[in-house]
């Protein structure tokens, strides 16, 4: 077995399932797979991350997003994320 065996039992099985020859068994997508992650992050005493936090805000403040928008993509997933940049070098904008 290639998994170290030190590894608590939730993260184990997500890895073992990550890991499925046949894709089927596999996660359907990866953002189920980012919240499967996420839980246990949580569960282990660490705070909500950027997939909760994404979650809430398009629960409560879903005019903030464009429904025809496709969510953005980081750099080598396909795409980028544009940050505007003024002339002088400096991003623009509160991230």
């Amino acid at each position: 077995e290639a998994l170290d065996p030190g590894l608590s039992a939730p993260v184990r099985a997500i890895l073992e399932r990550m890991l499925q020859r046949d894709p089927e068994q596999r996660y359907p997508a990866s953002d189920r797979l980012a919240y499967e992650l996420e839980y246990c992050i949580y569960h282990q005493g660490y705070g909500p991350t950027v997939v909760t936090l994404e979650a809430y805000l398009r629960k409560h403040f879903s005019g903030l997003y464009l429904q025809d928008a496709p969510p953005p993509r980081l750099p080598g997933a396909g795409g980028t994320i544009a940050i505007p940049v003024e002339p002088s070098g400096s991003a623009t904008g509160d991230l």
